[in-house]
């Protein structure tokens, strides 16, 4: 049995001198991990994943380019120190 520990952002505006909000897209900044791998969401896994979308983004964006030697989805089901692994070998810059 495990122990759920959770805060809110609005916590710490009592101790904060001043606060600003930010409207962001969720996908690019925001990835919860509230639940175990194995649970439909929140999970290790799909903050991994969604880490990994938004790198691949930014490649993309840097007029980078993946190969399609290994496929993205195949990359999910690996560590995130072999999935950067991967993206890194796969990431081609066109300098």
């Amino acid at each position: 049995m495990g122990l759920k520990l959770e805060q809110f952002i609005f916590d710490a505006f009592l101790y904060a001198p001043s606060t600003a909000l930010f409207e962001v897209l969720q996908e690019e900044e925001f990835a919860p991990v509230k639940n175990a791998n194995g649970s439909n969401y929140n999970t290790p896994d799909n903050a991994r994943l969604l880490v990994l979308r938004l790198h691949i983004r930014w490649v993309v964006a840097a007029s980078g380019f993946l190969t399609h030697s290994v496929p993205l989805h195949a990359i999910a089901n690996f560590t995130v120190d072999f999935a950067f692994s991967i993206l890194a070998l796969l990431l081609v810059l066109d300098l």
